[in-house]
């Protein structure tokens, strides 16, 4: 596989999805830890209802008015406003060493591709020498497979700069066992399978909903998990002594797995060194 940020100076990520509860907000937040993780500075960025990045993270993340673009319809003015934050951060990273991670809720996916063909965000990122991926993650779901089928084709044709990245979620198991007779298998054969021939796969292993749940409802990172002793996971979670240390081994295993599948896409050991 080829590196997507060769010959290019800057870097620009996306995570984006149709379909909401497919991990999308737990492939950013691993993301941003990976980039924590290896010391290597990250513009957050997310146009998300639910907001979940930013309530795991904090301020250091910059969200898109939603409100505005609920409002705004079909007057370009308005829509141009509400992501000028984002074109600010994408053109500044011409003059820094910084990358830049933009979080895409399932409702908004339609508005990013509207306004970047609205305002030939591509022509930019070719002037500004920028190069990236989009993450597009799914599950062995009928929608979820046909949402993530489309992101593909709407990234390829809006924004051919990023190169697309399939993250299989393995939260109800691989593609590769989905029977052809299921709809979810005849979705799969039939709108992305052809896709991904030309596409490079991440696996997103599983990881038990009762282990993370705890730490998520209480906006936990992963990296934070990592640190914690099981009588600290034990008061955040209220878990027994035998299930926090379950939960916590599940989560530090997920994440470690994330870090090998992540590192062979994004070049950790090299985005400090000079272009």
């Amino acid at each position: 596989m080829q590196n997507g940020f060769e010959n290019k100076s800057k870097k620009f990520l996306v995570v984006a999805s149709g379909k909401g509860g497919i991990g999308k907000s737990l492939l950013s937040l691993a993301i941003a830890d990976l980039f924590d993780l290896n010391t290597q500075p990250l513009q957050l960025f997310q146009i998300d209802d639910q907001q979940r990045l930013e309530k795991a993270v904090g301020k250091s993340v910059t969200s898109l008015d939603i409100n505005t673009l609920k409002r705004a319809r079909r007057d370009p003015t308005a829509i141009t406003k509400v992501f000028d934050p984002l074109y600010a951060g994408i053109e500044a990273l011409s003059g820094t060493g910084n990358t830049l991670l933009l979080d895409v809720g399932a409702t908004q996916i339609g508005n990013l591709i509207d306004y970047a063909g609205l305002v030939d965000l591509e022509e930019d990122l070719q002037l500004f020498g920028l190069g990236g991926y989009v993450f597009i993650p799914a599950v062995a779901e009928p929608e979820s497979l046909r949402q993530a089928a489309r992101a593909i084709r709407q990234f390829q044709e809006t924004l051919p700069s990023l190169t697309p990245i399939f993250v299989e979620n393995l939260r109800d198991g691989h593609l590769s066992e989905l029977s052809t007779a299921s709809q979810a298998g005849q979705i799969f054969a039939g709108e992305l399978a052809p896709l991904l021939r030309d596409i490079s796969t991440v696996t997103m292993p599983l990881i038990e909903a009762g282990s993370w749940r705890a730490f998520e409802q209480n906006h936990c990172r992963l990296i934070d998990v990592g640190t914690m002793d099981v009588p600290d996971v034990m008061a955040l979670t209220r878990l027994s002594r035998p299930e926090a240390k379950l939960a916590r081994g599940d989560v530090l295993a997920f994440f470690a797995q994330m870090e090998d599948e992540l590192g062979r896409v994004l070049p950790f050991g090299e985005m400090g060194q000079a272009e």
